[in-house]
This record gives C-alpha cells, structure tokens and sequence, in this order.
C-alpha cells in the first residue's frame, strides 16, 4: 500500500479533470480502479485490509486484489507523464529538468520508430539547453544520439566533430560527477557509522574531502558543485568548526550564484540554512536573524525546508536569549496548514520546543501568557522517547521533564528516576559529542545528592559546572538540537526553585 500512497499523493494535487485516465473505462473494473483510488485519496483506506474489505469484501487481500493494485499503479505511473508541472509550486530549474526529459524520451521514441529527422530536430534543439543547464548525463545521452547519426545516417563532418567534442567532455565530467557522488555518499556513511571512532572518521573525511578539492579545482557542475561543498560543510561540522562551516557555506553561495538562474534558489536556501545552523553554537543573531529572513524570502511557505529554516530561527533565538522572538516563530509554525501533514516524529520534535517555551514562562523568562496548548501533566506522561535517537530529543525530553518536576517542587519524583537516567547517561551519553548533556545530567544527580539545598548544590557542582563552562556547544545532536536552551541558563533558572533547606 505505501507505493500506492506515494503515487496518490503525488497525483492527487493535479485534481481528477487531469487524470480521467483513471477510471475511465466503463468497464466494472475500471470502476474499482476508481474506486480504490478515491478510498485512498479520501483517506478511508489506510490499509490493505481495509480497502480489500470495502471493495471485496474479504477481510484478506486476494489475487483480484493484487491485481487492482498492480492495475491502478500502471495507471498512476501513466498519469504522471500527463502532468503539467507548469502549473505546480515547483522551481523553475526543476520544471526544466522534467520538460529536458520528457524530451529525451520523445527522442528516443522518435528514433526506435525510423523518425530520424524529427527526432535530431528536437534533439539539437534539446541539447542547447541542457549544456546551459548543465544537465550533464542527458546532455552526453543526446550528444551521443546526435554524433552516431551525423557519422553514420546523415554524414556531416562538420557536425560529427563537434557532437564528438561534446560527447567527451561531458563523459569526463559525468564520470567526476559519478566519482563524487561516491565520496558524498562514503562521507555519509563514516559519520553514520557508530562502529568507527571519531578519531578514525575524522581521517576518513578529511581524506574525501581532500579528493574532492581536486576534483573541483577542474570540473565546476552544478552536480559537483553542489556534492562538494555539502561534503565540506559536513567536514566541519562533524568536527564542530563552525567558523569554517560558515566559511564553506559562503563559498557554496557564491559558486551558485555565479551560475544565474542555471542553479535553483532551493540549493542556496540549503547552504543558507546551514550557515544559520552553524550560527547558534556561534551565538551569533543579528547575522542568523539576517540569514533566516532572506531564506524566507525565497521559499514557498510549508515546504520542508521551509520548515528547517523556521527551526534554525526558533532555536537561535532561544541560545541568545530573544525568547519572545523564538515564541513568535513557534506560532507561525504550528498555525501553517501544512503542518499538520508533517511527519508526526517531526510534529512531537515541536511538542517538546513547546515544553520548553512553557518552561521559560513558567520561571517568569517571558510575558507572553499564552504558547500554544500545552499540559504538563500530558507531557510528563505521554511523550514518548525515540527509540534511534538516544542522543538528540531523548536527552532534550529527559531533561525537560525533570527541570519541570523541580520547578513543582515534585523531589520525590525526580529522585525516582534518577537510578535509570544515571544508566541512561552510562549507555548513551559516553562520547564528546555528548559531553555538556552528560555534564548537566551529572550536575542535577548531584543536585539530588545535596538533598535540593541550593548553596549544597552550588557546592557539590563548582567542576562540573566549570567544564560545563568550557565545554563548547554542539550544533546538532544525531537529528536535531540537543540543547533547545544552553544548558547554563537552564542551570541558572534550575537554581531559583531552591533555597537552602534540604528535602
């Protein structure tokens, strides 16, 4: 059923006058096919079950099932050939790319079915823009169509010395392209890998990317382009250079900026966004806040990263302290229509900045009354953890929840959950990466050990509180930011729940 829901959902925006080619025929068949279709686009088919239950009435799939299915995803694949992305909020480069290949298509229909003359007439014509937009393996496709028929079919020496030109250089930079796809792909692959030590990775990385230097010192795609400095911001923010990361974000820019209207604006919202992420362990707003702005601009509200720029500005706004600022993005967020079509992993990554912003009210660091709606008790209680995120939204939540308990002056409770967040910490929170999470959940397990008493506590935390100082800020955790707060100011606020009398 997930096939069907992508194709549905991709289909479905170009409304049913554009694909009549779906229950067309008058056939009882044709109208199961519809039918399906429609139970999945209202949204009263979730599953298999379901809808083979509705339309066969059998609680189980059958082959007459299967076959619907297989029927109406030939139908949707069809279908997509017929739409008019003209008429989408797609970018123009990407609407570009679609026509340059439905074109290559045609050619390559033309030409199986003896139509030579057509079919080189559009190909010439294809091939003038595909080099300015550098679509690098449909350009080399259609130089290759082009220098076989003018050596072979309609003789041009003339011709068949410039396709051949072409042909060889865009195989060079295709197979450079190919090569560098395999080193962002390796880059990848090394952070992922939790079996090899960071020492070791950071030799791996630095070793690509020293390939890739190389590689884009001669050939400058867009492709390249782009693979490059994505490997070169990940360099630098694996090792948590985030001047650097900045430094390789500008470049980028600047790349494709002098690539006019051959780059989409969406590739330089991602190196801005990245450059407004490397500004928060910076602490650096006005700039991020400049960066958030002009991202904005340039972007379709509710698309995913939309979304991301939007996350980076909330989070920004919270490390330096302009709390109202980080309030007003929250509301904008969650009152776009198209969040609630977001994942909902995503929509709870918002439920716990929520929790955070309500926390901020309640230690008095905001005027604003009202967040958004928000119960504690539901969050302490039904929020649940992620299981392949034990470093990023687990650590936020955790700590969120227990900063909430002391602020009610609930110490039992906190006390109780101590012995499994000290495993927690032991299994999960080991590395640099995760050194200032560890030092902070050390500092409330100390906390614990004072017995609550303020000045007992200040005591017993002056190290860890010192590393914690000096320990620089990480800008992401495995998903997303681990300190929503920094973790000195939740330490500060922390504080003034207690007095010196000890629980």
């Amino acid at each position: 059923m997930e096939n069907l829901f992508e194709l549905v959902n991709l289909v479905n925006p170009i409304k049913t006058q554009k694909i009549e080619i779906i229950g067309r025929e008058k056939t009882k068949y044709g109208k199961l096919v519809k039918k399906l279709y429609d139970g999945i686009v209202s949204g009263k088919y979730e599953t298999d079950q379901e809808a083979a239950m509705d339309i066969y009435n059998t609680p189980k799939p059958t082959n007459k099932y299967a076959n619907l299915k297989i029927h109406l995803t030939q139908k949707l694949i069809n279908t997509l050939f017929f739409i008019d992305v003209s008429d989408l909020n797609y970018s123009d480069l990407f609407k570009r790319k679609v026509k340059s290949e439905r074109w290559r298509g045609a050619i390559n229909i033309l030409m199986s079915r003896g139509a030579n003359q057509a079919a080189i007439r559009l190909a010439e014509k294809l091939i003038k823009k595909t080099e300015y937009y550098e679509f690098t393996e449909i350009s080399l496709d259609i130089a290759r169509s082009l220098l076989l028929h003018y050596r072979t079919h309609d003789i041009n020496a003339k011709k068949e010395k410039f396709y051949k030109s072409i042909v060889s250089e865009k195989l060079a930079l295709f197979i450079k392209e190919v090569e560098m796809e395999d080193y962002y792909s390796l880059t990848v692959k090394t952070i992922a890998n939790l079996k090899i030590s960071k020492e070791k990775k950071n030799v791996q990385i630095a070793q690509y990317s020293t390939a890739v230097r190389n590689i884009l010192k001669d050939y400058k795609s867009v492709r390249i382009g782009q693979l490059a400095y994505l490997i070169f911001t990940y360099e630098f923010e694996f090792k948590n250079n985030y001047a650097k990361v900045i430094e390789s974000c500008k470049e980028a820019i600047a790349f494709f900026e002098a690539k006019g209207d051959a780059v989409s604006p969406t590739m330089k919202v991602i190196y801005k966004n990245k450059w407004l992420a490397a500004c928060i362990p910076l602490k650096r707003f006005r700039a991020g806040e400049q960066l958030a702005l002009q991202a904005l601009r340039v972007q379709l509200e509710g698309r995913i990263n939309w979304f991301i720029t939007l996350e980076y500005y909330f989070l920004l706004s919270l490390h330096t302290r302009e709390y109202e600022k980080a309030i007003e993005i929250y509301k904008q967020v969650i009152a776009n229509k198209q969040f609630k079509k977001l994942s909902e992993d995503y929509r709870q990554i918002w439920l716990v900045y929520n929790a955070y912003l309500t926390y901020l009210r309640t230690v008095g660091k905001v005027v604003t009354k009202e967040v958004g709606k928000f119960k504690v008790a539901k969050f302490m209680n039904d929020v649940p953890l992620y299981s392949k995120d034990k470093k990023g939204v687990n650590v936020a939540i955790i700590i969120i929840q227990i900063l909430f308990l002391i602020a009610q002056g609930k110490y039992n409770p906190v006390i109780d959950r101590m012995e499994s967040i000290r495993m927690y910490v032991h299994a999960h929170l080991r590395d640099d990466d995760s050194l200032r999470s560890n030092i902070f959940i050390k500092m409330l397990m100390e906390m614990v050990k004072a017995h609550f008493h303020k000045n007992g506590t200040i005591r017993r935390t002056k190290e860890l509180k010192a590393k914690l100082d000096a320990a620089p800020i990480m800008a992401k955790g495995n998903t997303h930011f681990v300190e929503i707060v920094p973790y000195e100011e939740l330490w500060a606020m922390c504080l003034e729940f207690l007095n010196n009398k000890a629980r």
